[in-house]
């Protein structure tokens, strides 16, 4: 019988689980008896050392600051400030297309005033002044547009298509 040509009579087969054995050759001139690290692996201390010009580790407690917060807990956004600027982006679109942006228009800035002073008047509690200020700027522009919508209709200038 033939043996596979990888195997041989004179060594026990070898665990799967353990590297395999390298042979040993002699040192030469100016070569070292220690053995070679191989690449990838880490020093015999355990850990790579930094790369050339890389920066320190941070020191502990360097770094960025925890943000900071408010005696009753993170910002929450102001929901008068939130649904005035929803309408007011509804004013605004149906002002462009029509006269219904005078109903929204209205309403936007209604909701605009009252979040501003609840959020001024919160010490920063709450959020959302940015779109307390967007739904009232829409919200005016939605209805402007529309009043011109409705002058232009009432004195004849635009006609409404029949249907």
């Amino acid at each position: 019988m033939t043996q596979p040509p990888d195997s041989t009579p004179d060594q026990p087969p070898q665990d799967p689980s353990t590297p395999p054995s390298y042979p040993s050759y002699p040192a030469g001139e100016g070569q070292s008896q220690q053995p070679t690290q191989q690449p990838g692996m880490p020093p015999p201390g355990g850990e790579f050392p930094p790369p050339p010009g890389a920066y320190p580790p941070p020191a502990a407690g360097a770094g960025y600051p925890p943000p900071q917060q408010y005696a009753g807990g993170p910002q929450q956004t102001n929901q008068l400030a939130l649904w005035s600027m929803i309408t007011g982006i509804v004013a605004l679109v149906l002002g462009v297309i029509g006269a219904c942006g005078v109903i929204f228009g209205p309403v936007a800035i209604g909701l605009a005033l009252p979040g501003k002073r609840q959020i001024a008047e919160s010490q920063g509690a709450q959020k959302g002044e940015g779109m307390a200020t967007a739904g009232l700027i829409m919200g005016a522009i939605g209805a402007v547009i529309s009043i011109v919508w409705i002058i232009l209709i009432a004195t004849g200038q635009i006609e409404l298509p029949e249907f």
